[in-house]
């Protein structure tokens, strides 16, 4: 017996979803809405408008890279972050909205880690990849709206001296660069 690949799955659905009358739409979509939390600010970012969701975004990043660490089973949720800004990113096709919560995530991860000593090689490779990340989708993003993100850099740049695993080596230099290309 052959197993349906998704896309063949997804065709049979969007067939019956073609057949479907607009309030029985409406309503699968509110019903995808209340299953999960992902969904709702998936849909509420697609359609609610993306400058309303982009704090919702960036609470949710800023809560998985640095947890509260008196709370029960609180543990850095890199995955869950990065999932979040895909998600947003796919949901708004906001360059500029998604460059900041990826440097959203850089900043928390990076506070978290000069706060509590935390962090380990794939931590901070993480840190790494989302900052190259972040300073490539500034150069999308207006001038303006990249000169206004200078000051986190430097900040970014300062917090992250000091800490090791090569990481703040790489973070000084990496902002430097853009720095000085004029992000």
């Amino acid at each position: 017996m052959r197993v349906a690949s998704g896309s063949e799955g997804f065709g049979r659905i969007r067939s019956t979803l073609l057949k479907q009358q607009p309030t029985q739409l409406v309503r699968l979509i509110g019903e995808l809405y209340r299953l999960s939390g992902e969904n709702q600010r998936f849909l509420e970012a697609r359609l609610g408008g993306a400058p309303k969701q982009l704090p919702v975004y960036r609470q949710f990043v800023a809560d998985c890279l640095w947890p509260d660490p008196l709370r029960k089973r609180a543990k850095v949720q890199i995955a869950e972050a990065k999932r979040a800004i895909s998600q947003y990113e796919r949901a708004t096709g906001d360059a500029a909205g998604t460059a900041e919560l990826m440097l959203t995530f850089v900043e928390q991860g990076t506070g978290f880690a000069a706060d509590l000593g935390y962090g380990d090689e794939d931590f901070f490779s993480s840190l790494e990849g989302m900052l190259s990340r972040a300073l490539d989708g500034l150069q999308g993003c207006t001038e303006r709206f990249r000169q206004s993100m200078r000051p986190r850099l430097i900040r970014l740049s300062e917090l992250a001296r000091n800490i090791g695993w090569g990481y703040g080596d790489f973070v000084n230099d990496a902002i430097a660069r853009a720095v000085e290309s004029d992000v």
